[in-house]
């Protein structure tokens, strides 16, 4: 079996650059509904709202979401070696992945494409189609 390429592609437009006190704000005001599909999405299931455990799984999620954005951040200013900025005509491309071998390319990369997901509409971005 022979590795593929995964990369993640965010946009920026030209003399922007990203909200993060925004990308925050969808973080902290994410629904228990929400919450629970993007906890399911990434392959854990420590709780369903309404069970006990609720809260406490909540907050992890939470809290992994925020190291998520905390690297989507270290990325925007290049200093993650797994992913790189850019300029193009329309502003800048922040480029991130590497090679799998059926797992992430690297450690954190589900969560970095849930929290972009998330959060990057809500910072100014787009998404490169």
């Amino acid at each position: 079996m022979g590795a593929d390429l995964i990369v993640g592609m965010l946009e920026m437009a030209k003399g922007k650059e990203p909200d993060w006190n925004a990308a925050e704000v969808v973080i902290d005001q994410l629904s228990d509904d929400k919450s629970a599909e993007i906890i399911e999405n990434l392959g854990w299931t420590p709780a369903r709202p309404g069970d006990s455990g609720w809260d406490e799984a909540l907050s992890a999620f939470k809290a992994r979401m925020y190291v998520a954005l905390d690297a989507l951040k270290c990325m925007w200013g290049n200093g993650h070696r797994c992913a790189v900025v850019r300029g193009c005509s329309g502003g800048k491309v922040l480029v991130f992945g590497g090679l799998s071998w059926g797992d992430d390319p690297f450690e954190g990369y589900s969560d970095i494409c849930a929290v972009a997901d998330l959060t990057w509409k809500a910072a100014g971005g787009s998404f490169c189609e």
